[in-house]
């Protein structure tokens, strides 16, 4: 039989395109984070993308503490509308799927937890607040009726499932899988895989998938660059500080007209800044304060009320930050002050933050009364002299680990030999910009140190941008003074 031109061409194509169906993959996305919109984004475009590539299911490794209920209901409204079968597996050990985590794992068409790994506490809460009984029981209520009407419909436990809810409990990956919560408990993603080989899925609109996933290739879904930025500044702490070196570049370019490059860099900081600000509830008393007090800090340095607005400003901005940490947190504005006063150890942290502003005027007055390094290592001596006494009467135990640990000791030590030399140069100088741009060098210091004698890489190149961000930010103000 003659083929003609046109089936020559389409067999081969039709050959093709079954070939390339047949060799489909699962796409894998990792959410470790909060919940909040950034995180909705990549999910749906993870979702989208597997469409598009007609994967056979996408499988999201979840590790989170829980985060905001609208951005909760968004990822399961998504999930739930999925075109491909969805596979949660709450990994590594030691991580956990709770508050809002739970929520999302149950709405999974395969929910999966790795031993060690725990999930649960899904009790709703309003960040900042405290509840009345009327709002507690309303939004209790609506928690553990969206719990149901997707749990059920999943063949979970929906009663079981619904404690986590009303009683805050909590779930080991075994207590999970015993009471129907999840369907496997896998050691990694290979494991898990091959345990689904073959096992049908009923999905949430009724239709049945037979999972042939073992030995398919599972490709990573990287978050954007956007994504990964708008991640970052998440965090209110890293955004606070993206926004005074912003704002400081910008100062910088005033003072000197024509610099251009931290004009630049100054408004595109606080243009990033307020676009980020959008995607969290943020407490708009807590913006109003920090933004007041760079104008209190312009009208202090215009009108010389000597340091009365300065402290008033620095009193306002830290008032702020610690509104949008508190927020951010999840917790009762008051949580952390009842901490403060009440555990025996922040009291002691409390009463060494006292006494260290009198330490420091004392270190000062010695270095300008001869020079840095006998003033400060004068007056370190002269503490030395009279805590040492204490230290062995209360702590003499922990005298003995010094020869064990002697080369961590010494680092410890040379940290502060650094830090001291630095401070004390910086008491040297006359504008307290200064002062403060030459102390964040012990920043660098902590993270050399902790690099090279305590194997903290990974915490160091996790918070390095911060650092780095909060030196830059020192340096441009001594720059700008």
């Amino acid at each position: 039989m003659r083929l003609s031109p046109i089936s020559k061409i389409a067999i081969p194509l039709a050959l093709f395109l079954a070939a390339n169906t047949a060799s489909a993959d699962v796409l894998k996305i990792v959410v470790e984070d909060t919940i909040h919109p950034v995180v909705v984004e990549h999910i749906d475009r993870a979702i989208q993308e597997a469409q598009r590539t007609h994967a056979d299911a996408l499988l999201i490794e979840l590790n989170t503490p829980g985060g905001l209920m609208i951005s909760m209901e968004g990822i399961i409204q998504k999930i739930l509308a999925a075109p491909l079968p969805t596979i949660i597996y709450v990994t590594p050990a030691g991580g956990s799927a709770s508050s809002a985590g739970f929520y999302i794992l149950e709405a999974a068409d395969v929910a999966a937890m790795a031993p060690g790994t725990n999930t649960g506490t899904a009790h709703p809460v309003l960040p900042g607040t405290t509840m009345d009984p009327v709002m507690k029981e309303k939004l209790e209520n609506y928690a553990a009726s969206l719990l149901r009407s997707y749990t059920t419909k999943r063949g979970r436990n929906a009663d079981v499932a619904e404690t986590a809810v009303r009683a805050s409990k909590t779930f080991t990956a075994e207590e999970a899988l015993a009471q129907h919560l999840i369907e496997y408990i896998a050691a990694d993603e290979t494991d898990l895989l091959r345990q689904m080989e073959g096992k049908t899925i009923i999905r949430f609109d009724g239709s049945k998938v037979v999972l042939h996933l073992a030995g398919k290739p599972v490709r990573a879904y990287e978050p954007t660059v956007r994504e990964r930025v708008l991640d970052s500044l998440m965090n209110p702490s890293f955004m606070f500080l993206v926004f005074v070196t912003g704002l400081l570049a910008i100062y910088f370019e005033f003072n000197h007209p024509g610099a251009v490059v931290p004009g630049v860099i100054g408004f595109l900081a606080v243009l990033l800044v307020l676009y980020a600000i959008h995607f969290l509830p943020f407490s708009s008393m807590a913006l109003v304060m920090i933004a007041s007090s760079f104008l209190i800090f312009a009208l202090e340095a215009k009108y010389q009320t000597h340091g009365i607005l300065g402290v008033a400003g620095v009193v306002l901005s830290a008032a702020g930050v610690y509104l949008l940490n508190v927020r951010s947190a999840r917790i009762s504005p008051w949580a952390p002050l009842v901490v403060l006063f009440t555990d025996r150890g922040q009291r002691y942290t409390l009463l060494a933050a006292a006494l260290y502003a009198p330490s420091v005027i004392t270190i000062k007055q010695a270095i300008l009364a001869s020079n840095t390094a006998a003033g400060t290592f004068g007056t370190y001596l002269a503490a030395s002299v009279i805590v040492t006494p204490i230290a062995l009467r209360t702590s003499a135990r922990h005298f003995r680990a010094l020869p064990q640990h002697w080369k961590e000791f010494t680092a410890l030590g040379l940290f502060a030999a650094l830090t001291t030399l630095s401070q004390g140069k910086a008491y040297t100088l006359t504008l307290s910009s200064y002062v403060e741009a030459v102390k964040q060098i012990e920043i660098l210091y902590a993270m050399a140190i902790g690099v090279l004698v305590f194997g903290e890489a990974r915490r160091v190149k996790d918070s390095a941008l911060g650092a780095i961000v909060m030196l830059l930010g020192m340096i441009l103000l001594a720059l700008a003074t």
